[in-house]
């Protein structure tokens, strides 16, 4: 929300006294930084993700006022787009007590996506829209049935990242970090990894020394780049845990990165600034390049030009990709669950990280094992309509 500019005074001969008065009164009501009414909305049973196919899906939504704002009865609307195609705007349908909404995104098939928004209107004739400023921005949602574990990594073992090692001192290291407090207080370097029952991640010089710039990364670059990953025709997110601290020269970047071509060529994904403690991120690969068999991840810290206190982590780095499973076991598609079936999840029999489905990692987890061959025997002979 935007706070009201408070009005100024048109009369110029009211003296400072008067003014004076004036200021301490507002402030002590508290109008003088009073909020414009306002909406907000709430999902009960939470957004919606993940969309079954073939079925319509139901969630609830409750608006309600704030800084005085009052929902206008019956006034909510759901607005969604289907695959990128026009704007639609429905009806909210209103349930006990009032204000309280369902919303219906109509059935759709395995892989469609649905971005959505909802709005209301309040008594004062505005109307209120979530997320704020649709539908530049909206919530989004995809038919599957649910997401398989393509790459993850909590760097507990090596996976074949690889280090540059351009700067001086601080170079990104497989390591238990050391905690770092400057003699301000500042904590620049946590003690710990974000794994709760590991102990390593990267770390820009894992090192606490007897000072807090001793093993922070200085006098050049350091790229900590992921293995080649096959993401190949799935469509995948990323997401990872990261820490970065700059202080001293506010003239250096955390720049995260992606490339489809094993790293020919990269695209920026994000550029980081200021201080963050352990982060959460997730992004999609599409909306930066095209998914290919070469896709590389890149972490650099830098400490160029005037020096500065940089420290950066990144833990628990995972890749995910949805799923559509219409008839359970089925890896090959034609409807059936049998010998070539188990044919196919046996040739993949062991592999561990990076297994899809269709290898026959029926549970999900980016391994095939015992479970997945129990799961296939289970359903072995079924016929899918």
């Amino acid at each position: 929300m935007v706070c009201a500019t408070p009005r100024e005074s048109g009369h110029r001969t009211l003296g400072f006294a008067l003014l004076a008065a004036a200021a301490a009164a507002l402030l002590n009501s508290g109008s003088a930084f009073a909020q414009p009414p306002a909406l907000i909305f709430d999902y009960p049973d939470g957004r919606p993700e993940l969309l079954n196919p073939g079925e319509a899906t139901t969630f609830r939504v409750i608006v309600t006022g704030e800084y005085g704002g009052i929902p206008v009865p019956d006034s909510g609307r759901l607005h969604y787009a289907l695959n990128a195609s026009d704007w639609e705007t429905v009806l909210l349908t209103p349930t006990d007590p009032p204000n309280e909404y369902e919303a219906t995104l109509p059935a759709a098939s395995c892989f469609d996506v649905y971005n959505w928004y909802v709005s209301a209107e309040e008594i004062s004739g505005s109307t209120f829209y979530d997320p704020a400023d649709a539908p530049s921005t909206s919530y989004s949602a995809i038919v599957a049935t649910g997401e398989a574990i393509l790459f993850v990594d909590d760097f507990e073992t090596d996976r074949g990242w690889e280090v540059y090692a351009g700067a001086d001192t601080g170079n990104w290291e497989r390591a238990d970090p050391e905690e770092v407090v400057t003699i301000a207080g500042t904590l620049t370097q946590p003690e710990d990894d974000h794994t709760p029952d590991g102990t390593l991640c990267y770390v820009t010089g894992p090192l606490a020394g007897e000072g807090a710039g001793d093993y922070d990364v200085d006098g050049g670059t350091t790229h900590l780049t992921s293995p080649v990953i096959d993401l190949a025709g799935v469509d995948p997110s990323v997401s990872y845990w990261r820490w970065y601290h700059l202080s001293s020269t506010w003239d250096d970047e955390f720049l995260i990165q992606v490339s489809n071509n094993g790293g020919l060529n990269w695209v920026t994904v994000e550029s980081i600034d200021d201080r963050e403690t352990w982060t959460y991120l997730e992004w999609k690969v599409s909306d930066y390049v095209t998914p290919t068999d070469q896709v590389r991840v890149r972490f650099t810290a830098s400490d160029t030009g005037y020096p500065s206190l940089v420290e950066a982590l990144v833990d628990d780095f995972v890749i995910t990709a949805p799923v559509c499973v219409t008839c359970f076991g089925d890896l090959d598609n034609d409807n059936d669950v049998d010998l070539a079936d188990l044919a196919q999840l046996l040739a993949h029999y062991g592999l561990t990280g990076g297994a899809r489905y269709e290898y026959g990692d029926l549970d999900l987890d980016g391994d095939v094992d015992l479970s997945d061959l129990a799961a296939l025997l289970a359903v072995y002979g079924t016929t899918c309509p």
